[in-house]
């Protein structure tokens, strides 16, 4: 019998992390990125069975015929526009993060609107599903002072129309991943204390700094260009202010 690769490995486990398959126990045994990966589905599985379960408080509506009727994003249009762009092939895994996102955006925005003076740019939305995807990319957060090969880092950013400058600093981690409907760049790069992930989203535009954090992970979203976005993050106590204030030089987009 063939032995099951890595890949295959994860494939399984994205469609039922808590379900028992032939050779699962023996691969996590044998495999420590395997049994990484499993924990890491299991943990974010527990997450998401409990964020479904949170009841959402009803949120009271702006006055639609205030100055706000120009600039607050209708985010049940805006789902089902992102909704009818996404590829069909994500993995179901990826469909679950999104379900969770959907009900932490929803708590997140309740939390924007009770402030009248609250930054309609924040992204709740996009800031929920880039926290999910951490849960499923946590394998990649770790200590690494091997660089990864340049050519997969040119490919990885120049897929997706974008480059990096070479002192962005140790790039351990590259790799096409899909946030938002979208096929970006994630990359991660050693800190003073730990791993820090960059997510560059050429299409997702902020119009000023974003902070944003939960329970592990801390991050900021910054305005790249006029187009796009990049999301640095970093475990809690990790600093960020030092690329927080250099990242947006060293990014170019539509390249």
């Amino acid at each position: 019998m063939t032995e099951m690769t890595y890949e295959q490995f994860c494939e399984r486990i994205d469609q039922a992390p808590s379900e028992d398959f032939d050779g699962r126990a023996e691969k996590i045994a044998s495999c420590e990125k395997c049994r990484a990966y499993a924990d890491a589905a299991l943990a974010f599985d527990a997450k998401l069975r409990a964020a479904l379960e949170v009841t959402v408080p009803e949120i009271p509506m702006p006055d639609l015929t205030s100055p706000l009727e120009a600039t607050v994003t209708n985010l049940g249009a805006a789902r089902a526009e992102r909704e009818a762009r996404k590829p069909t092939s994500r993995r179901p895994y990826a469909f679950l993060a999104l379900a969770a996102s959907v009900v932490l955006a929803a708590v997140i925005g309740f939390r924007f609107l009770e402030s009248p003076t609250a930054e309609i740019d924040a992204r709740p939305e996009l800031v929920a599903e880039l926290l999910g995807h951490m849960d499923h990319e946590r394998s990649a957060m770790r200590v690494n002072t091997t660089p990864a090969s340049v050519a997969t880092v040119s490919y990885v950013t120049s897929t997706a129309g974008t480059k990096v400058d070479d002192d962005i600093g140790l790039i351990s981690y590259a790799h096409s991943c899909v946030v938002n409907g979208r096929t970006i760049p994630h990359l991660v790069i050693q800190g003073k204390n730990g791993p820090i992930t960059l997510l560059i989203m050429p299409d997702e535009p902020v119009k000023q700094a974003v902070p944003f954090d939960d329970d592990e992970f801390h991050g900021v979203l910054v305005p790249v260009g006029e187009t796009g976005s990049v999301a640095i993050i970093g475990r809690k106590g990790e600093p960020l202010d030092d690329i927080r204030e250099s990242i947006a030089d060293k990014i170019r987009l539509s390249i």
